[in-house]
């Protein structure tokens, strides 16, 4: 062997022949991967300690738990199940197809039984990375740190920040803050599509708030709150919001026809015909539910109706969007926002149901199953109770079993205190129908059940917002009654109702009741074959106070506080006369708008308000020294209008005059040019000096000869 010591520092290699001993060095010992994409792996813990023996068995165990929920990645090396020696640690890598099966898997598979004995425990890597980054220790902030905190929180609430260029756009809610405090409507004409303020002078148009030419490919609608604008197009939607309606969030959905948001508009659900039309279970695209705030689908679902039939919204949302359903055969599908998957991992089974209604207000909802040959039909009220393990607890809240029943419709009261249920019923022959509704009374104990019955058909009925009073638009046409019922407090003694008929109207030339957004008002409205006739009803003094027609009006729709009410004559459905006319809370046209191909008029939702009851009364108690201040501002606002009107006139009067100052300056100027086209100066010709000249010239137009004896 060689035994001679060569000293390393006295060698000189050439830049080549470093490269190639680097080069054969790192082939020798290859580094570490720094390309896997952790965000797909699924951690799942709870497994059964196992021998060699039984490792593959057990591999496809958990294979085919996954792969009943999300698809994995392919090939065999997609579930790695570590040993200790001879026996696995009771853990397996699991690597998905996608972050979003990672996620949806550690979701659905978390707190499921393998077997009797065993449990899995899921969650993603990032997720145990976020927990393993946590301190051991606590340190509390100290308090600027910390309202800092807050206030970036409650800014990034308010501001979106994330603009293209760099830029803050402002608030969502910045409309809200307008000095006179009013309401914002969107219209669309041909290709234009326009929001204006509504601030109305002498009848006329609103403000122009923003305006875009082919800014929708079909419609535009509002979010629930107001936050934002949807324009439809063939691509997707877009969300626009801002003083300047910037774009907000753009949702690729091609082929997309409807779209409806959760009530707090945290989410917004897409529908495209096209889709479905070609869905597959797999991977379904015809209806997807996104974030609202982040663009990014959250899920998508299999629409098993005829695409172009498909009943809309599809899914219905409770109160604080924690909740959503569809209805199945024989079950509703109740899908946990949070998880995006069904409450407790199955549907709710309700044999028969044919329709359901979440509570306005809180997690109830109500669902009706039909009459058969061999039970009678149910109505049943059931509440959601989320518990801390993650599961669900649908409890019984009233229920009640009703006969003779051809068809039942359910209608909640704003404030979830009643619901009407609306029974079409038949008498035993079948020979004659008649309707009658069961109230329940959710406040008071034991949640009673009330019935009034009328005896011909029900066109339309309504609850006012928030209120005690039910309306009812009934009759056998051409012409119907309208009665209004309040539910009084429960009594217990015999012969006291406590559902009273306090007014009826009848003979009237309506179809369709609407109550204003804080109650008190409602228009009864004569649509389609009606022929647009209105009449508007006070509900404290029971006293109709006016009547207004818009002839053909397709629709009617108050603004979100109750001050105007618009009707609106569509072209979608008529070509003629197309526009809107606006009413005040009086009755009283306020202005009438007639453009051709006027397609939409939307007035823009407001939030709830953050006023408590108590700061309420107090306004509502100072309303007249309130009155007088408005008083004193409108008639100042009148008077500027008035002022600025005066000054517009005659600026244009001065404009006018400078106008034909200049061009008789330029007349005087071309006086040399006038005589040489002439030959004289044409301006010294004196009119008195003229002579005229009258030539006269007789035409025989006809000759005729009579003979006369």
């Amino acid at each position: 062997p060689c035994t001679t010591r060569v000293n390393m520092t006295n060698i000189t290699l050439t830049a080549k022949e470093e490269a190639s001993i680097v080069a054969a060095c790192e082939a020798a010992v290859p580094r570490p991967r720094t390309d896997l994409d952790m965000s797909r792996v699924l951690i799942v813990e709870g497994l059964p300690i196992v021998g060699p023996e039984k490792v593959s068995k057990l591999l496809k165990v958990i294979r085919k738990k996954i792969l009943g929920v999300a698809p994995l990645a392919k090939g065999d090396d997609a579930v790695v199940m570590p040993m200790d020696g001879d026996a696995s640690r009771g853990v397996a890598f699991v690597t998905m197809e996608s972050e979003t099966a990672a996620q949806e898997a550690a979701i659905a598979l978390h707190n499921v039984p393998l077997d009797k004995k065993h449990t899995l425990a899921t969650a993603t890597w990032e997720t145990l990375e976020t927990c393993a980054s946590v301190p051991d220790e606590f340190t509390p902030p100290n308090a600027a740190d910390f309202l800092a905190t807050v206030s970036a929180a409650d800014d990034a609430a308010d501001k979106v920040a994330d603009k293209e260029d760099g830029e803050s756009v402002p608030g969502l809610r910045s409309w809200l803050s307008h000095p006179e405090g009013v309401d914002q409507y969107a219209i669309t004409v041909g290709d234009r599509t326009e929001v204006h303020w509504n601030s109305l002078q002498a009848g006329t148009v609103g403000d122009l708030a923003f305006g875009r030419d082919a800014w929708t490919d079909s419609y535009i609608s509002w979010s629930p709150l107001g936050s934002y604008l949807v324009t439809a197009h063939r691509q997707g939607i877009a969300l626009w919001g801002g003083d300047t309606f910037e774009r907000m969030a753009r949702i690729a959905h091609a082929g997309v026809t409807l779209v409806s948001f959760s009530p707090q508009e945290r989410f917004v659900v897409t529908y495209s015909p096209d889709a479905a039309a070609r869905d597959s279970k797999a991977d379904p695209s015809g209806c997807i539910v996104w974030d609202v705030r982040t663009g990014k689908k959250m899920r998508g679902f299999f629409v098993e109706e005829d695409p172009d039939e498909v009943r809309w919204p599809y899914f219905k949302w409770s109160h604080d969007d924690r909740f959503f359903a569809r209805l199945g055969t024989d079950v509703i599908d109740i899908y946990d926002s949070t998880t995006m998957m069904k409450i407790n991992k199955k549907s709710v089974s309700v044999p028969g149901v044919k329709a359901f209604e979440w509570c306005p207000a809180e997690n109830r909802l109500a669902y009706v199953t039909p009459e058969t040959s061999n039970q009678p039909a149910r109505v049943a009220i059931v509440e959601l109770l989320a518990r801390d393990n993650g599961k669900v607890s649908v409890n019984d809240v009233a229920q009640k079993n009703l006969f003779l029943v051809h068809r039942v419709t359910l209608h909640w009261q704003s404030a979830g205190d009643f619901l009407a249920v609306n029974l079409y019923r038949h008498t035993k022959s079948k020979k004659r129908t008649f309707n009658s509704f069961e109230v329940f009374r959710l406040r008071d104990k034991g949640t009673p059940v009330e019935q009034f019955e009328l005896k011909d058909e029900v066109i339309d009925c309504a609850w006012e917002p928030a209120g005690k009073l039910f309306a009812v638009c009934h009759g056998n046409g051409p012409r119907y009654d309208v009665s209004m019922y309040k539910m009084e407090r429960l009594s217990r003694k015999a012969g006291v109702e406590s559902i009273t008929m306090v007014k009826r109207l009848e003979r009237l030339a309506c179809n369709t009741l609407i109550w204003a957004p804080r109650g008190r008002f409602i228009v009864l409205a004569g649509l389609r074959n009606l022929n647009g006739h209105l009449d508007f009803f006070d509900s404290n003094t029971m006293e109709m106070y006016g009547s207004e027609e818009h002839f053909m009006c397709t629709s009617v729709e108050w603004d979100p506080t109750g001050r105007y009410v618009v009707t609106v004559v569509s072209h979608w459905r008529q070509q003629l006369e197309t526009g809107y006319c606006m009413f005040n809370v009086l009755g009283e046209k306020v202005q009438a708008v007639l453009k051709d191909q006027f397609y939409q008029f939307a007035w823009r939702p407001r939030p709830a308000s953050l006023l408590s009851k108590e700061a309420e009364r107090k306004i509502r108690n100072s309303l007249p020294a309130y009155i007088k201040k408005m008083e004193v501002e409108d008639k100042k606002k009148q008077q500027a209008h008035v002022v600025e009107a005066r000054a517009k006139r005659l600026a244009a009067k001065a404009e006018l005059q400078r106008a034909l100052d200049a061009a008789y300056e330029q007349y005087r100027a071309e006086h040399a040019k006038r005589v040489a086209i002439y030959g004289f100066d044409p301006d010294a010709v004196n009119d008195e000096g003229a002579q005229v000249e009258v030539f006269e010239e007789e035409e025989v137009i006809e000759e005729t000869e009579e003979y006369l004896e």
